[in-house]
Formats: structure tokens, C-alpha cells, sequence
């Protein structure tokens, strides 16, 4: 599996006349995915690149989405209101406090934490466009920020993920929505955020369902698998 996370990368590219693309390999040697919005075209594609086909003229693009910008920004306007509202929904409607996180045993790890730096996880080369997942990472980066709930007084970060000890080894709970000032503060469990991920799933396969082109099929057909076998 280490041998399978050397290659991984992100490479990002963005520019004004040709538009931005994200590139992130897959685990299949050779075939990287592609997401990006081609400013001449004026579309927004994700397609698989397959870069074992070295003979010239030979198709190496699979394109999974494609979109002309009209229809991708509008779709962006319409999912982003939607995820926006469902996510405050989520968050304000699971208030919690600090006694209940000690009461549950919880573990807790600060989300923003200003003694791990971007670079001491990611190799990051190109001037910034290209970040690889370090091999030789330090664990106490992370375990010195883990602490049991009952350790604290008061919270004074914004954000927390919480953990609980299942057996030997750690398990996700959720996550913890901090405002200090306000006092209050939110814990959204796994499972509902997981759940609340599902729903802007389906709502996105049924926008594109809304609107069913040949660009967008094989796209369509890879949602409807994905939350038809979850």
C-alpha cells in the first residue's frame, strides 16, 4: 500500500486565458483523473487520461463530464445554495456542550493547529502546483494534539474532530463546531454527516438527470452505481 501512496499527487494549474485544472492520480498505473474548466472551450470536463497509450493519434482521454459554462455555473449557483443551507441546517440543529463530550469519553483533535505546517506533511514543488503525501511523516505531529475532553476547561479552538478508543485503535465520532465568543457549540456526528453527503449526492444526480445529455451519461451511470451500492 506505501509503495501505492509514492505516487500519489495533486497537480494544480490555473491561468486566466487557459481556465484551471486539478490533476489527481488513481491507483491504476499509468491513468490519472482530470478536472478542470477550459476557458477557450468554455466547458468544464472531468475525464480519465490513460498515459500507457503512447501511439500517436490514439484516443487517451475518457471523458466522464462535460459541461458548457453557462450550465456548469448555474449548477454551481442552484448545488452551492442548496449545500450551504442543509449544512447550517446540520450544524445548528446539533447543539452540545463540553460536558457531554466528557461524559462520551471522547478524544479530540484541534482541526486548525498552527504547529503543523503545510510542508510537513506534503512535498510541494512547481512553485506550488504540484503536492505529493510525505512518506517519512513525524506521528507526534498529530498524537501531540490529541487530547482526552476531559482535559480541557473550555474549548479555545473553533474546530475539533472527535475520536473514541475502539479497542485499539481509534474511531472518527464526528465533528465539533466551536464558537467561543457565543458561547455555543455544535457536534455533528458521523453518520448525519455522512447521510446529509448522500442527499447532495442524490440531489446532484438528479440535476444532471434534469438535464440528461450524451456528455453527461457516463457520469450519471457512475452516481447512480455509487448510490445504488453504498
Amino acid at each position: 500500500m506505501f509503495e501505492d501512496l509514492k505516487s500519489l499527487y495533486i497537480w494544480i494549474s490555473s491561468s486566466q486565458d487557459k481556465g484551471f485544472i486539478v490533476t489527481v492520480p488513481t491507483f491504476d498505473q499509468g491513468i490519472h483523473l482530470t478536472i478542470g474548466f477550459d476557458n477557450r472551450r468554455k466547458e468544464f470536463n472531468i475525464h480519465l487520461t490513460n498515459d500507457n497509450i503512447k501511439d500517436p493519434g490514439a484516443k487517451r482521454r475518457d471523458f466522464l463530464l462535460v459541461l458548457p459554462s453557462f450550465r456548469f455555473f448555474l449548477m454551481m449557483f442552484r448545488l452551492t445554495e442548496f449545500l450551504q443551507s442543509n449544512l447550517l441546517y446540520l450544524i445548528f440543529s446539533n447543539r452540545s456542550n463540553l460536558g457531554k463530550m466528557k461524559k462520551h469519553n471522547f478524544i479530540l483533535m484541534p482541526v486548525e493547529n498552527e504547529n503543523i505546517q503545510q510542508d510537513d506533511i506534503f512535498k510541494i514543488t512547481k512553485k506550488g502546483r504540484k503536492c505529493k503525501p510525505k512518506m517519512n511523516v513525524d506521528p507526534s505531529l498529530f498524537l501531540d494534539n490529541l487530547k482526552y475532553a476531559t482535559e480541557y476547561e473550555k474549548l479555545p479552538k473553533s474546530s475539533y474532530i472527535a475520536y473514541k478508543m475502539k479497542g485499539s485503535h481509534l474511531s472518527m465520532q464526528g465533528i465539533i463546531f466551536n464558537f467561543p465568543k457565543m458561547h455555543r457549540m455544535y457536534f455533528v456526528p458521523i453518520k448525519q454527516y455522512n447521510r446529509n453527503s448522500r442527499n447532495f449526492l442524490i440531489t446532484f444526480y438528479n440535476y444532471l438527470n434534469y438535464y440528461p445529455t450524451k456528455e453527461n451519461l457516463p457520469f450519471r451511470k457512475f452516481l447512480y452505481k455509487r448510490l445504488a451500492n453504498p
